[in-house]
C-alpha cells in the first residue's frame, strides 16, 4: 500500500514527504466521505437531523482505519501512501469493521430518538441521563473496537468486542476524550471544511488509535 521514502534528504524533500503524507490520506478521506460533505452543506447539525448524519458517518469508520495505517507507516516505517491502493485497504476495513461500526451507530441513533421522546414527558426526563450514557457508551465502544480491529486484524469478532467493552468500562475517561475530539472534529468539518478535510482527519485518526492503544496497555 505504501512506497518507502528516505528522510535523509534535504529540507525540501522532508517537507514534501510530510505534505504528501498529509494530503493523500486526507484527500482519500474526503472522497469516501463525500456524503458527509453534502450533509454538512445542506443540513444543520441538530438532533432532528441525527439520522442523515449518522448515515453519512457510515463510511467514516473504515476511513479512519486507513488513515491510521497511513500515519503509522509514515511515522514508524518511513513509508509514503500509494493513493491507488488505499481503496483496496478501505474495502478490507469495510469487511472487517463495517457491520459493527453500523451497529454502534444504530445504537447511538436509538439513544438519541429515545432521549428526544423522553424529554417531552415529565417522568421521562429521569431516564434521559440513561439514554445519554447508552449513546456515549456505544460511541466509545465503537472507537475502541476500531482500534483493536486495526491492531489485531486476525482476531475474532467476539474477542475484539469483549476487549472494546472492557476498555470502555475501565478507561471510560479516555473514551470520553475521544468522543469529545470527534465532536470538535465534526464542528471543524462544518465550520472550516478546507482545514477540516485536508488537515484534521489523519491527526484525529492517529490520536484515537494512540489514546486507546496506550489505555489498553495500561490495563495490564
Amino acid at each position: 500500500m505504501h512506497v518507502r521514502t528516505q528522510f535523509a534528504g534535504n529540507a525540501f524533500v522532508r517537507v514534501f514527504n510530510w505534505l504528501y503524507a498529509f494530503f493523500i490520506p486526507n484527500l482519500f478521506f474526503l472522497l469516501v466521505n463525500v456524503g458527509l460533505v453534502i450533509t454538512l452543506k445542506i443540513m444543520p447539525l441538530t438532533l432532528q437531523n441525527a439520522l442523515p448524519y449518522l448515515l453519512a458517518l457510515l463510511p467514516l469508520g473504515p476511513a479512519l482505519w486507513v488513515l491510521a495505517q497511513c500515519a503509522d507507516d509514515f511515522l514508524y516505517q518511513h513509508e509514503l501512501p500509494r493513493w491507488w491502493r488505499l481503496f483496496g485497504t478501505y474495502w478490507r476495513a469495510v469487511k472487517k469493521i463495517g457491520g459493527i461500526w453500523a451497529a454502534f451507530l444504530a445504537i447511538v441513533y436509538v439513544a438519541i430518538v429515545d432521549g428526544v421522546v423522553l424529554v417531552r414527558w415529565p417522568a421521562g426526563k429521569w431516564l434521559l441521563p440513561l439514554m445519554i450514557i447508552v449513546g456515549l457508551a456505544a460511541a466509545i465502544t465503537a472507537f475502541n473496537y476500531l482500534t483493536f480491529a486495526y491492531h489485531n486484524p486476525t482476531v475474532r469478532l467476539g474477542v475484539l468486542l469483549r476487549a472494546a467493552a472492557v476498555l470502555t468500562g475501565r478507561r471510560w475517561f479516555i473514551g470520553v476524550l475521544n468522543v469529545a475530539m470527534f465532536g470538535v472534529f465534526c464542528l471543524l468539518l462544518a465550520a472550516k471544511p478546507a482545514i477540516g478535510f485536508m488537515v484534521a482527519p489523519i491527526i484525529f485518526a492517529e490520536l484515537v488509535v494512540m489514546n486507546n492503544h496506550q489505555a489498553f496497555r495500561s490495563l495490564g
